[in-house]
């Protein structure tokens, strides 16, 4: 998973995928672009292709959302009891890692998010949220992992792409790969801190600006990973202590504890180090980068993309 400059302005989903016609990227990418709730998992992990239970589970929700118009509000799921349950023991599990080891600002954007505990959450609901906070984003429902160009366009333009499906009860502590439970508590409460929500969209810019350039595209992108997905910060408003800024780390209690006991797996904030670093989003990282400062990852990505 994956605001700032006027090179990609918000536009409506026609004008998007005219865009992204002109821009000769995928059919699948126009689709999406074009039909809002339209849900299409383009890429499966080896993992969720054998696993039934998810099978099953995708084909129900993007059978919801394939019957609803194009241009209505974000549909209603059907979770059942086991989604149900499942959000549930999440919640309460990654609750004490978070209130130990997220930043303040994090913890500030929580609090401004009402979340059911008893029933998966849906992202209609949040949307309805997000807007009464005044916030420019609004949660874009995807069925898994999308292609690139349609993840950072949709980013550029303020539509955060959230899964919708959820992990199993056996996988409460860690999911090799992006659900409802890493979208709702790793990512929507950055989108309430300013300093992270507009790094967000300036990634989002960055990449569809960068649409001749691969390579420097590939380099955007994993930026983008070793910062918001699994970065780390010093929480200037508490002292400094190292806390958790990635995402992909926040929604692993597992992670979590382990990305800030392990400190001599940290390194210093390095954004042509993290351009060259390899990624895996389906274990827990090797090391880990620690910015200076909830600011400092927004100003030095600026300096770095300028130059």
């Amino acid at each position: 998973e994956y605001m700032g400059t006027s090179l990609v302005p918000k536009c409506s989903s026609a004008t998007m995928s005219t865009t992204a016609s002109a821009l000769g990227v995928t059919a699948a990418a126009a689709a999406i672009l074009a039909a809002p709730w339209m849900m299409l998992a383009l890429k499966w992990s080896r993992k969720a292709k054998a696993n039934a239970r998810c099978r099953v589970t995708r084909e129900r929700i993007a059978s919801a959302y394939a019957s609803a118009p194009p241009k209505s509000p974000v549909p209603a799921l059907p979770y059942t009891n086991d989604d149900n349950t499942a959000w549930k023991a999440f919640y309460v599990f990654i609750s004490p890692a978070l209130e130990d080891c997220a930043p303040s600002l994090y913890l500030r954007g929580l609090e401004r998010i009402s979340y059911p505990l008893g029933a998966v959450p849906q992202l209609a609901d949040l949307n309805l949220q997000l807007e009464a906070a005044d916030s420019n984003w609004r949660l874009f429902p995807v069925a898994g992992l999308v292609d690139e160009f349609v993840f950072f366009n949709l980013l550029a333009n303020y539509n955060f792409p959230a899964a919708v499906h959820i992990r199993s009860l056996d996988s409460v502590t860690f999911s090799e790969e992006p659900d409802i439970c890493h979208e709702l508590v790793g990512h929507l409460p950055w989108l309430m801190v300013p300093s992270v929500s507009e790094l967000t969209s300036l990634f989002g810019t960055a990449f569809v600006a960068a649409q001749a350039f691969p390579r420097t595209q590939e380099r955007i992108k994993l930026v983008y990973f070793w910062t918001l997905e699994v970065g780390l910060v010093r929480d200037t408003t508490e002292g400094r202590p190292v806390r958790v800024l990635g995402s992909g780390i926040l929604s692993s209690e597992a992670e979590t504890r382990r990305s800030l006991a392990r400190t001599d797996l940290h390194r210093p904030l390095d954004f042509g180090q993290m351009a060259e670093d390899p990624m895996d989003v389906t274990r827990m990282q090797p090391h880990y980068y620690v910015a200076e400062s909830l600011e400092a990852p927004r100003r030095e990505a600026k300096l770095w993309l300028d130059a």
